[in-house]
């Protein structure tokens, strides 16, 4: 049974952007119609509590964090730009909202050595520098190995294994 105001918590929590999601494929993820500036910006304009001003700072910002550059890729569709980059303005929409959570699917499968690191550092860089907690699924577990604090195993659906890297690497 859920308690009285449990899920409009848990809706403003998710509206609000304190909780945010990147999808695997970013191709799909992301509207093909909406510019890289508009499609990460949309999260800041669901939540409704910035000014124009304020939310084209936040996408400059979210851009750069990623290692983009908003002038240059700002007005471009997402099917113009490469696989990479795409994935980065995934990653760039969801921290735009500066969320306590980041839960990302894959996202480093079907990028290449320099972009996978460059992800990867990244995640190390939000855990670190802004608090955030990021939670990675992934399918290699290798990749994961410089930068996760903990590892999670799932076979079959089921946990089989868990805790420090060096414990479930080991």
């Amino acid at each position: 049974m859920r308690s009285p105001g449990c899920g409009g918590a848990l809706r403003a929590f998710r509206r609000f952007g304190q909780l945010s999601y990147a999808f695997q494929d970013p191709l799909r993820a992301l509207d093909p119609e909406l510019t890289v500036r508009r499609a990460v910006a949309e999260p800041l304009a669901v939540a409704g509590d910035l000014g124009d001003t304020d939310i084209a700072a936040r996408v400059d910002e979210a851009l750069e964090t990623v290692g983009l550059d908003a002038a240059r890729l700002g007005d471009r569709l997402p099917g113009a730009i490469s696989g990479g980059r795409r994935q980065r303005v995934l990653l760039a929409r969801a921290i735009v909202t500066r969320p306590r959570l980041l839960i990302a699917d894959e996202p480093v499968s079907a990028l290449d050595a320099s972009n996978r690191n460059r992800v990867l550092r990244l995640f190390d860089r939000l855990s670190t520098e802004r608090g955030m907690a990021v939670v990675v699924i992934s399918h290699d577990l290798s990749s994961l190995a410089g930068i996760a604090d903990r590892v999670a195993v799932l076979y079959r659906g089921r946990l089989v294994e868990q805790g420090p890297v060096r414990e479930v690497f080991g």
